[in-house]
């Protein structure tokens, strides 16, 4: 089992750009795993998307990064629609995936792409 180094701190600045772009608060999981019983994909993923939720919360987005499930989610949504507090853990994977996406790249052809698409320049993305 890995260790996780906790100690880093919490991104509070990364946390209030989810909050205004993309409307969501992953604070809100109780890390109750109804998202886990109803995900068809979480015996591929053990723990998602309750684990990104969790290391989300801690701002661990390097262990983040390391895991597959914000890649492979297809947004059933069922995750969502089932969550007693309405973390919306399906809108917090896609959200992920953009600044994973956004963070990581090395070409940095994908901050081209967010940026044109948050433009509104779609006709360059499907």
């Amino acid at each position: 089992m890995a260790v996780i180094d906790l100690t880093r701190g919490f991104d509070e600045e990364l946390y209030k750009y989810f909050i205004t772009k993309f409307g969501i608060d992953w604070k809100a999981c109780m890390q109750c795993a109804t998202c886990v019983s109803v995900c068809p994909l979480s015996d591929y993923c053990p723990g998602m998307p309750r684990i990104d939720m969790l290391l989300a919360g801690l701002g661990l987005f390097d262990e983040l990064a390391k895991r597959l499930d914000p890649w492979i989610c297809d947004q059933c949504m069922r995750c969502s629609q089932h969550c007693p507090r309405q973390a919306d853990p399906a809108k917090v994977l896609a959200a992920l995936r953009e600044v994973l996406t956004y963070k990581y790249d090395l070409t940095k052809l994908s901050r081209i792409a967010i940026k044109l698409k948050l433009r509104g320049k779609k006709r360059f993305l499907p």
